[in-house]
């Protein structure tokens, strides 16, 4: 039921990644995430229906994180919706491109729409952590203070042209550059250039995961799963309640209006230097009242920290629990609101500009 951890829970180059992330900032090489180009007249009145967010009014520059969830209104993807001109993008939490393809494809019936799998085409880039927008600001020369949510600016990177966003605000704060695949090594180089004598670092998975469960952000095939709704996640900021009609929309409305939710994603806190992994059993004395969905030793924290559902009545900060380890064996631990204390995230995410 565990993944140890070592006396050396990091490597250097891992732990000065990390490093930077709090004090300075990181880029994530982010290009394996699905990204799927959408045309056609009937674009957004399509993805309308079938999202949970409201995109009546989105305009090409803004952007809209968004839902799509099961008829039983059960998570399928966290997405962001971002408009251009001709088109939306709408990029994926998970690598699966192609299968949401088919996910949009299932609902077009006699609508004007086309969907393409782009991720082999295109090039993403994240930069994380509080001196993220004043970096990638310097390098494409796009002040990024005005961009709101999710929206984004058309810019040059590198000699070539990109598209630089909003995303998740991961170490405080955090950014997106959209480009060519090809153009990937330039657009990676050059901000490079800029941002490191910033204090700018190159960072891996390892780093980007414990960034993401610091901020509680969901993260797909572990929050984000067909097992739970996303008022268990608590991505209320990502569903419209007054658009009308979307596919998994009664079931939503059913939850809130009867108060049927009866988990909620919270943060623990666990003692000791064991890292529990995916369905780990949370208990309250020989009670089972949750399961941890991620894990991760946080250097800045200075604790072992999970994200987990729990009970309800067992969800509010403070609340002494017990995460399982080794058979019998247990860690203790204390639910702690989310985004965790200290993790440099100050507020909850936005939805965008049709929240």
């Amino acid at each position: 039921m565990i993944t140890p951890r070592t006396s050396a829970p990091h490597s250097e180059t891992t732990a000065r990644a990390y490093e930077a992330a709090r004090s300075a900032a990181v880029a994530v090489d982010l290009s394996r995430r699905g990204r799927i180009r959408v045309t056609g007249r009937d674009r957004i009145d399509l993805l309308q229906r079938l999202t949970t967010n409201d995109m009546k009014a989105i305009a090409p520059g803004q952007g809209v994180a968004n839902l799509f969830l099961t008829n039983k209104g059960r998570i399928v993807e966290l997405t962001d919706i971002l408009a251009f001109d001709e088109h939306l993008l709408v990029i994926l939490g998970s690598e699966e491109g192609a299968r949401g393809v088919e996910w949009i494809e299932r609902y077009v019936f006699m609508e004007q729409v086309t969907a393409a799998d782009v991720t082999a085409e295109t090039s993403m880039l994240g930069i994380f952590g509080p001196q993220a927008g004043a970096i990638l600001g310097a390098a494409t020369g796009v002040d990024l203070s005005a961009l709101d949510a999710r929206n984004h600016r058309p810019a040059r990177l590198g000699g070539v042209d990109v598209v630089v966003g909003a995303a998740e605000p991961f170490a405080g704060a955090g950014f997106r550059v959209l480009g060519a695949r090809d153009d990937a090594a330039a657009i990676a180089a050059a901000l490079l250039a800029t941002g490191a004598p910033a204090g700018l670092e190159i960072a891996d998975e390892a780093t980007l995961e414990t960034l993401r469960i610091e901020a509680g952000w969901p993260g797909a095939g572990r929050e984000l799963t067909e097992h739970w709704n996303p008022l268990e996640a608590d991505l209320q900021w990502a569903v419209s309640f007054t658009k009308g009609c979307y596919t998994g929309q009664e079931v939503v409305a059913r939850l809130t209006t009867y108060k049927k939710v009866q988990r909620t994603l919270r943060g623990l806190k666990i003692a000791g230097d064991r890292v529990p992994i995916l369905d780990s059993k949370v208990r309250q004395g020989e009670t089972e009242v949750g399961v941890v969905t991620s894990g991760a030793w946080s250097p800045g924290l200075g604790s072992v920290i999970a994200l987990a559902y729990i009970d309800l009545a067992q969800s509010a900060p403070g609340t002494a629990l017990a995460v399982e380890i080794e058979g019998a064996q247990m860690a203790a631990a204390e639910v702690v609101p989310l985004p965790f204390p200290g993790s440099g995230v100050h507020e909850a995410p936005r939805a965008g500009a049709c929240d």
